[in-house]
């Protein structure tokens, strides 16, 4: 039997997007920053000398393992949700929302895993890097936000309940601190999108280049790592991590990329996600944590 070519391609899945300067390649899916809008998945392009060259990776038994498991947990809990969540409605759900998006988190890192082996190149990803975590978190999904905040208000909580009655925790305080961090850099981020006239790509690199660390992170290292969203697993660096760094920033040698989950995982997390738009958060990670703990404290379930 004759193999044609586009039987060949059928077998391939594809992984993402490349960019010599750490940015996505742009399609109506996504802006320029690496820590923009996540789209779905797409051809995997990697910029050489100018030209773009096309990348794919085989979709091992293993992947489409991974894929099929994704997928019924998250058909599972599409079966589960409310028509539409309220704030008010999260202390009840809020076990089931941990533990979803933890397991989710799981096979998104697992499909990254099976991925990065066909990979020739070597990752220069490691810990104490935190170059990476200079940028604006873009396309957090409500229940990911839901989830960070519901943790580390109740890692404050649990200190609380241990100390003294008039004593103040010491987590309390840095939760106290966390928040003020993320409406800090809410506001510069907005200060940066009106100066450039409501250009996003362009008010992200800008962000990027003020060189302001994410309020998460502890002696160059995440401290939400176990519980990190979609858009912080998905970036990787091929080059010298010293080109990723905001002060030192040199695109033309910078070699990052992402890996996308497939489309049909996207759109799936897409449906979930609207369940929630009644409390419609910000997308962002600081604006939305800044923005549930508003809610939170004004529906008495903080």
């Amino acid at each position: 039997m004759e193999i044609s070519k586009n039987s060949i391609d059928s077998q391939f899945s594809k992984t993402g997007v490349f960019r010599d300067n750490g940015e996505p390649a742009k399609n109506k899916h996504s802006h320029s920053s690496p820590m923009s809008l996540r789209e779905p998945l797409s051809t995997t392009y990697e910029v050489n000398r100018g030209s773009l060259m096309k990348m794919r990776y085989f979709q091992t038994r293993k992947i489409k393992t991974i894929e099929l498991k994704f997928a019924a947990l998250l058909r599972d809990e599409l079966s589960h949700l409310p028509k539409q969540l309220t704030i008010e409605q999260i202390p009840q759900h809020i076990d089931r929302i941990k533990t979803f998006t933890d397991k989710c988190h799981y096979f998104f890192d697992e499909y990254i895993s099976q991925v990065l082996k066909q990979h020739t190149a070597k990752i220069s990803c490691k810990a104490n890097c935190p170059n990476c975590c200079h940028h604006y978190p873009m396309s957090i999904e409500p229940f990911e936000l839901i989830s960070i905040y519901s943790t580390l208000r109740e890692q404050a909580t649990a200190v609380q309940s241990t100390c003294e009655a008039n004593e103040k925790p010491h987590n309390e305080e840095e939760f106290a601190l966390l928040i003020e961090g993320c409406l800090k850099r809410e506001r510069e981020y907005n200060h940066k999108l009106t100066d450039t006239a409501f250009d996003i790509d362009t008010a992200l690199q800008k962000y990027f280049s003020l060189a302001i660390p994410c309020p998460f992170l502890y002696g160059g290292n995440c401290g939400i790592h176990e519980y990190r969203p979609f858009t912080c697993q998905m970036y990787f660096c091929m080059s010298d991590p010293k080109y990723c760094d905001p002060k030192h920033l040199q695109p033309h040698k910078n070699k990052s990329f992402a890996i996308y989950l497939p489309e049909h995982l996207e759109n799936l997390i897409l449906e979930i996600s609207a369940h929630y738009s009644s409390i419609d958060l910000q997308e962002s990670l600081y604006g939305g944590i800044a923005e549930l703990h508003l809610l939170m404290i004004n529906s008495k379930n903080c």
